[in-house]
């Protein structure tokens, strides 16, 4: 977990890729730092819609976390998101 939170959080979207493929959960378990929360720092929308396509889902964090970086896109993005219900 922790090594997918920092791959998001440097955008590294092949390392993301490979250990969602190879079975790691994009969900909010502990510890943190949660992959989503990480990608919205990293500032990659295209990360952040992988992620939530993957399964993640934002919380009350991520929403503060894309609102005080300023990141509309990505904050109109997890609302969105924050809609669907987990499977």
């Amino acid at each position: 977990m922790r090594r997918l939170a920092s791959a998001a959080a440097y955008n590294d979207f092949r390392t993301v890729a490979q250990l969602i493929n190879s079975g790691v959960s994009v969900k909010n378990t502990h510890p943190r730092p949660y992959p989503l929360d990480a990608a919205v720092v990293g500032g990659s929308k295209e990360l952040v819609t992988f992620l939530l396509v993957n399964g993640a889902r934002p919380t009350r964090n991520t929403m503060q976390l894309a609102r005080m970086l300023n990141r509309r896109d990505v904050e109109t993005m997890l609302n969105a998101f924050a809609q669907i219900p987990v499977k």
